[in-house]
């Protein structure tokens, strides 16, 4: 069976019609690797959805979870979703050294949907002028603490 993108990291992957259609499609081709367009992916996650994503190395002992809001799918990696850590988890996590700007926004880390888990917590606002995830009142938090909007565009650090 080849290997189809962006099938493999679907959490829908074992029970997909369009994945065993294609997978059929293509056995008499002899293709080893392909990529779709699937609609089913694009529509899982949508911009404001809170997550629980899970990160760190291939390794489940190194893996640590944060929360987080999607912003978007990554531009620059496909097949992953954009999200912005929550600014109580950057702590816990470490993130800050790593990936922090001198501004004081929250970092952002791109992340496969069959390593997020949706929370059960109402979708939250992003700002249209820094692209920045907002909190649950609608105020602009960073690392340091609610702040009004700077206008800096920070979204592709880590995309």
């Amino acid at each position: 069976m080849p290997i189809i993108h962006p099938c493999r990291h679907c959490p829908e992957r074992p029970t997909c019609a369009t994945r065993k259609g294609a997978a059929a499609a293509m056995a008499p081709l002899k293709v080893t690797l392909a990529r779709l367009s699937c609609p089913i992916y694009d529509a899982m996650f949508a911009p404001g959805d809170r997550v629980a994503s899970s990160i760190g190395g291939i390794s489940k002992h190194r893996r640590f979870t944060v929360n987080g809001t999607i912003l978007h799918a990554s531009a620059k990696k496909r097949g992953r979703w954009l999200v912005q850590v929550d600014a109580d988890d950057v702590d816990k996590t470490g993130l800050e050294d790593d990936y922090g700007d001198s501004m004081g926004h929250r970092p952002f880390i791109a992340v496969f949907p069959d390593r997020m888990i949706r929370l059960d917590e109402p979708k939250r606002q992003i700002c249209k002028l820094c692209g920045n995830a907002k909190g649950p009142d609608g105020e602009h938090i960073d690392t340091k603490g609610a702040n009004e909007c700077d206008g800096v565009r920070s979204i592709g650090g880590c995309e």
